[in-house]
């Protein structure tokens, strides 16, 4: 899967996240809470795991972008 389709399901699940928070703290049943919260930490950690997955194996695999091209 590309990184930006994964990306675009990780907004909608943080989109999603904040209704059921709401929901669930105000009036509704505990498991909207639980489950809108769940939604958000699994939103908020897909980010840093993709980027420490792709990250380079060794330092001067990364492009230096203080360089001018020749």
């Amino acid at each position: 899967m590309r990184k930006s389709t994964i990306l675009d399901i990780v907004f909608l699940l943080l989109l999603a996240a904040l209704p059921l928070i709401s929901i669930g703290a105000t009036s509704g049943p505990e498991i909207l809470w639980q489950l809108g919260f769940g939604l958000l930490i699994i939103g908020l950690l897909v980010p840093p795991a993709l980027r420490l997955r792709n990250a380079p194996a060794q330092p001067g695999d990364e492009p230096d972008v203080g360089e001018e091209p020749s």
